[in-house]
């Protein structure tokens, strides 16, 4: 019974913490984006060519717009992480890879600008009206990666490899937000393995460093006083 409630403890204080870390991000990503989407505004206006990696594939994707539900969705997809770390290390992990992830790719959006050349939307349902709102939010910058596929990608990863109890659920959503990214004529087909790539590799960069950083704090000496002879 001790056990068990010290668990619950446990568990409940890293879910608060878990919470704070995604607030923190969060309002990075938020202020992330805006400033990228400012800076690129301004790199148009003053005649930097922007490149649009289109290829003769997506001559083949079709306009789904039935898709921009879980496009949308992203946001509480990436909100779903805060319930994934069971411990410090696996929040370390968590935080450092997404926040990697998402500077890798403003800092490639700046130095190689991308943008997606729109269509016209030629129908009327609820669907095609909220892929229109998006349109006139997402000026169309930013597309090569796909951050939308790189943080899908991840959470996707943390969630099998920290043992998620909903891991295929949240795979499922992923690959939802993955082809929602080509089908709604939001991304080029290029930008899908882009994202992979950055996914698997803030996996791998982000989880080296946070845990790097976590062993060397545990050997950091617990005083720092130091004795005269």
């Amino acid at each position: 019974m001790v056990a068990r409630l010290k668990t619950e403890i446990r568990e409940n204080r890293i879910l608060v913490e878990s919470f704070l870390v995604f607030l923190a991000i969060a309002g990075f990503l938020v202020a992330g984006e805006f400033t990228v989407f400012a800076l690129q505004e301004a790199m148009g206006q003053r005649g930097v060519a922007f490149t649009y990696p289109r290829t003769f594939l997506d001559d083949y994707i079709p306009f789904v717009p039935e898709l921009v539900w879980p496009y949308w969705a992203y946001f509480g997809f990436l909100g779903i992480s805060v319930w994934l770390p069971r411990n410090r290390r696996e929040l370390g992990r968590l935080a450092t890879g997404l926040t990697l992830i998402h500077v890798a790719g403003y800092v490639f959006f700046i130095l190689y600008p991308t943008a997606f050349e729109r269509i016209d939307i030629a129908c009327e349902t609820l669907s095609c009206g909220m892929v229109g709102a998006m349109y006139m939010l997402d000026p169309g910058y930013a597309v090569f990666p796909s951050l939308h596929v790189a943080a899908s990608v991840y959470v996707a990863i943390c969630c099998f490899v920290f043992r998620h109890r909903y891991r295929w659920f949240i795979l499922a959503f992923a690959l939802s937000i993955i082809a929602a990214t080509v089908l709604i004529k939001q991304h080029y087909v290029v930008d899908i393995p882009a994202g992979v790539f950055l996914g698997i590799a803030g996996t791998k960069l982000g989880w080296w460093l946070s845990d790097y950083v976590a062993d060397r704090a545990d050997r950091l000496p617990l005083s720092t006083n130091v004795v005269e002879d």
